[in-house]
C-alpha cells in the first residue's frame, strides 16, 4: 500500500479562534503560509515584551490577518504550500 503525504484542509474558524486566544502563536496553525509573519511577530513581541502596547498590537495584527485571509487558502491548504 502506498502512503500518501496528504495535508488535511484547515478551518478558518479554528485559525481565527487560535489567534484570538493565543495571539501570534495562532499563526502556527498555518505555519507554511505565514512563517515570515510568525517569526517577525514573535521576535518583536519578545524583544519589546516589557511594553504592553507592542505585544497587544502584534496579537491584534495576527487576529486581523487571519480574519482577512481567504477561506480558499484554508480549504485548499495543501495547494497553497
Amino acid at each position: 500500500m502506498e502512503k500518501k503525504n496528504r495535508v488535511q484542509e484547515k478551518s478558518k474558524t479554528a485559525g481565527v479562534l487560535l489567534t484570538f486566544f493565543f495571539g501570534v502563536l495562532g499563526w502556527i496553525y498555518v505555519y507554511k503560509l505565514k512563517k515570515t509573519q510568525f517569526w517577525i511577530g514573535l521576535i518583536v513581541a519578545l524583544v519589546f515584551g516589557w511594553t504592553i502596547v507592542v505585544p497587544i498590537c502584534i496579537a491584534l495584527w495576527a487576529f486581523i490577518d487571519m480574519c482577512v485571509t481567504d477561506k480558499d487558502k484554508f480549504e485548499n491548504y495543501s495547494k497553497w504550500i
